[in-house]
């Protein structure tokens, strides 16, 4: 993916950083070949904020640590077509012949508070037959740590809320067509993800 933005201001002493008008988007020419991944999304924002950033640990342990990220009304866009959606690489996969370039994996990240507000997501699913519009889109978490090993990616996430203001689906097969939700939210205490290639657990 290639990142672009138009203001990064930070502050070395706190490890804060905030970003104006971020986008994310696939690479015209990706740095090596990832057969297995089989999905895409694009991101934009007009604003992201990083509190505390250890921006010593990610320079010199290429540990990502942060106390609290926000995000502030995104409008995402996702293309999936395979049955397990994988949009990153996976670490060390035999699968992958690299290019010679300096590029590292983060293999660890950890989150102390994240808040997404007012997103705006829109889903296609060509591998299911279905598309889905979300409005009003929000998250609050208080603790991420991702762990990356070889062939796995492991989530763990705690005190999660979701809220959305309204959610439009269409599917293409089977006997529901159309699915409206409005005004919906969940509360999940803890989570746990463990993502391989062709598989996805959780706990």
């Amino acid at each position: 993916y290639e990142l672009s933005f138009e203001k990064l201001r930070i502050n070395l002493f706190d490890g804060d950083v905030g970003v104006l008008n971020v986008r994310i988007v696939p690479r015209k020419k990706p740095l090596g070949n990832y057969p297995y991944i089989n999905s895409a999304f694009q991101f934009s924002t007009k604003r992201i904020q990083l509190k505390n950033l250890r921006i010593r640990k990610l320079i010199r342990e290429n540990k990502f640590e942060v106390e609290k990220i926000e995000i502030v009304r995104p409008e995402i866009e996702m293309n999936m077509t395979g049955k397990f959606p994988i949009f990153f690489p996976l670490k060390d996969s035999s699968e992958v012949t690299h290019e010679k370039n300096n590029k590292r994996f983060i293999e660890n990240f950890y989150l102390e508070q994240f808040r997404l507000e007012e997103a705006a997501i829109s889903v296609s699913n060509e591998y299911k037959k279905r598309s889905m519009n979300i409005k009003g889109f929000s998250i609050t978490v208080d603790s991420i740590r991702f762990n990356q090993h070889a062939h796995i990616n492991e989530y763990f996430i705690g005190n999660l809320m979701i809220k959305v203001s309204s959610f439009e689906g269409q599917l293409f097969n089977g006997p529901f067509r159309k699915i409206a939700v409005k005004n919906y939210s969940l509360d999940i205490d803890s989570l746990h993800l463990r993502r391989t290639v062709d598989t996805l657990n959780y706990d």
